[in-house]
């Protein structure tokens, strides 16, 4: 891992995405690199050594320029252009390299580093799609996305779109602390609360449901969950989500929330 154009210098920083190679003939010792490691300025500069052998320097040659193509190393950089533009080399593959070889070969050092296209792509259709534009007057939520919400059997879409009234809250409400304590301990059957709105999407989509999403569908979940105890829709990663990821204010989703389903905060969890 060092830096061909820096005289060779190792580089630092953080690796983003490593794939390795394999092969008949072709040998890897490796370091423990992976995608995600920290390479610290104190680290051996080696990230994988490959070693290629065949019937004839050809064929070993080719193997070499075969593997150093197939690598993916991107966040830092790496001597693998260098090595390709080397192993082309008419020099080199005729066998007549001398020790200062590399000093007398300028053209050596015109080399052509991958883009990086794809992975720098992806990254900003992700970053996009969770965060929205970071061009100016390009903020919020998308306007041309219409939300998909199922319809309820046994009601009707203009029921739903109004949040239920019915519930354990209700009795809260209404009634005040005791009659709901009265009421829950009186209660022969299993309370349940529903987790969707936090355990559910925390673990599948690592939290990154925006608040616009969830209040489109809130007065839809109010009716689907009128007969569950409580909703789980809060928790500490979604406020750290919302700050960090989001760049939402973790109390005005509360208070959109709190204002627009009558379910969906009767369970806050700490």
């Amino acid at each position: 891992m060092i830096d061909p154009e820096n005289s060779f210098a190792p580089d630092t920083g953080r690796i983003e995405l490593y794939r390795s190679v394999g092969g008949n003939g072709v040998r890897l010792d490796g370091a423990n690199v992976y995608s995600g490691v920290e390479i610290s300025p104190h680290y051996d500069s080696l990230l994988v050594k490959v070693t290629c052998h065949g019937e004839t320097f050809e064929i070993a040659r080719r193997k070499v320029l075969r593997a150093l193509a197939e690598f993916r190393i991107r966040g830092v950089k790496t001597n693998i252009p260098f090595l390709q533009k080397l192993a082309q080399h008419e020099t080199f593959i005729a066998g007549r390299t001398w020790t200062t070889f590399i000093d007398d070969a300028p053209e050596l050092f015109q080399m052509v580093s991958s883009k990086n296209r794809v992975q720098k792509l992806l990254t900003y259709l992700a970053e996009s799609i969770v965060n929205g534009s970071s061009i100016k007057g390009q903020n919020g939520p998308p306007g041309n996305i219409i939300p998909v919400v199922p319809a309820l059997s046994g009601y009707s879409a203009d029921e739903t779109n109004e949040p239920c009234v019915k519930g354990w809250r209700r009795i809260f409400l209404d009634q005040g602390p005791d009659a709901f304590a009265k009421a829950v301990r009186a209660h022969s059957g299993t309370l349940i609360t529903d987790t969707t709105w936090r355990d559910a999407h925390q673990s599948l989509l690592a939290t990154r449901v925006r608040t616009i999403d969830l209040k489109n569908i809130a007065t839809t979940t109010s009716w689907a969950l009128q007969n569950a105890f409580s909703v789980e829709c809060w928790g500490g990663a979604t406020f750290d989500v919302s700050l960090r990821f989001l760049s939402e204010c973790p109390w005005d989703r509360l208070v959109s929330l709190l204002h627009i389903s009558s379910i969906a905060h009767a369970y806050i969890r700490s």
